[in-house]
Formats: C-alpha cells, structure tokens, sequence
C-alpha cells in the first residue's frame, strides 16, 4: 500500500482542488491526504476534519489504482467502498495519474 501512496505524490497533476481526505484501507491503514491546489501531502493518521472520508478494501484500492478501474454501485452495496462524498473521491483520483 505504501507504494500506491507514494505513487499519488509522485504522480500528482495539480487541481484547483482543497480538500483533506480520511483513507482508511481494510481498517488497518489510515491515511489523510491534503490537496491544496498544487501540492499534495500524505500522512499516517485521522485528521480531526475531513471534507471526504474513504473506507475501501486494499482489493479494490490495487484494482482502481493498478488497473484503472472506476468503483460503482456493486461496491457500494457490497461495502467493499464507503464514502461521504463521491464527487470528492472521484476529483482524488482524477487528479492523479494512476498506475
């Protein structure tokens, strides 16, 4: 997973984005992730407010992140993704280049 995080730094294309993000994977990893328009930061933890909170398994993480692929309703239902904000969620991965 440290690799994908990484890789959302390094691959960062900058947005008119300005949001904290709460990723929480598997339960187990809990990132927060910062976008202030042309910078990104990522660090280990809960922040104390987040403006899209992210519950997703590390499958589903690798196949969006790897793969390309674009989570829908089956996810959802199937609790392998949870999120407040969809919009938010998808500008994320939208603003950055994946695999």
């Amino acid at each position: 997973m440290d690799d994908i995080f990484g890789q959302m730094i390094e691959s960062y294309s900058g947005d008119d984005l300005n949001a904290v993000y709460y990723m929480s994977i598997d339960d187990s990893i809990k990132k927060t992730i910062k976008i202030n328009g042309r910078s990104i930061e990522i660090m280990d933890g809960k922040p104390d407010n987040a403006d899209c909170i992210v519950k997703m398994t590390s499958e589903l993480l690798k196949k969006v992140w790897y793969e390309g692929y674009v989570p829908g309703m089956k996810e959802i239902f199937s609790g392998a993704l949870k999120t407040n904000n969809p919009e938010l969620l998808s500008r994320l991965f939208s603003s950055i280049k994946r695999g």
